[in-house]
């Protein structure tokens, strides 16, 4: 059996289609487990996935692009806020 491309692919429409069938929480979970997947990853990575589900719809890239923002920037604020934690009750050392 041979296989040939067709002349008009439709390589992201099932992805928007299906997004567009979740009901508003579905949408929710998923960008919240895409974004919290992609917030550590490399950046060519997360944008080539911000474009990917962008092709399939607007709003679903739109809303991973905010999520992985607000998931970087609160992992930002915890660190920091470990850091200077630590700071706080610190003891120093004595050098040898």
């Amino acid at each position: 059996m041979k296989y040939e491309a067709i002349s008009r692919p439709n390589n992201f429409g099932q992805a928007g289609e299906t997004y567009r069938r979740f009901s508003d929480w579905e949408r929710d979970e998923l960008i919240a487990n895409l974004a919290d997947a992609l917030a550590d990853v490399d950046k060519r990575i997360q944008k080539q996935m911000i474009e990917n589900v962008t092709e399939a719809d607007r709003d679903y890239g739109k809303h991973l692009e905010e999520a992985i923002k607000r998931v970087q920037e609160s992992v930002d604020d915890k660190e920091g806020h470990a850091v200077k934690e630590a700071e706080q009750e610190g003891m120093p050392s004595d050098p040898y």
